[in-house]
């Protein structure tokens, strides 16, 4: 596994998921396109990263 590479638990649904952030690789939530509108509301529901799961809610994964 790549050093960076976090498990963290989802605030919103507690699954746990793997976050690239502090990787070298890139997180896959960079993949996702999400409004500002909704960012405001992550930041402002969630401390830190949500699953994927959670994160097709607020956003569009890029074609």
């Amino acid at each position: 596994m790549t050093d960076g590479i976090k498990t963290k638990e989802c605030p919103r649904c507690g699954t746990e998921f793997f976050c690239h952030a502090d990787s070298d690789a890139p997180c896959w939530c960079m993949s996702y396109d999400i409004n500002p509108e909704n960012l405001k509301v992550l930041g402002i529901k969630y401390k830190g990263c949500i699953c994927p799961e959670c994160l097709k809610l607020y956003g569009q994964k890029r074609k």
